[in-house]
């Protein structure tokens, strides 16, 4: 009944969604793999950027780098 259609539902949909991660991956991939050790540094340093903003380091190493404030 209701159930058993919605968990059809469900079921497509993540079906559908895996599908669609698997082709965008695999474009990216090729789309990226000459690129691998620029993309790396950049995808590093934006990680290194979001940890100290979260962790509220931010604010701090700002004032550090820039003393004259």
């Amino acid at each position: 009944s209701g159930l058993v259609l919605m968990s059809l539902l469900l079921a497509a949909c993540s079906a559908t969604s895996g599908m669609v991660w698997i082709a965008f991956g695999a474009a990216v991939f090729r789309l990226f793999s000459s690129y691998r050790k620029p993309l790396n540094i950049a995808m590093g340093l934006l990680m290194l950027y979001a940890a100290a903003s979260i962790s509220g380091l931010l604010p701090k190493l700002m004032m550090l780098l820039n003393p004259t404030r």
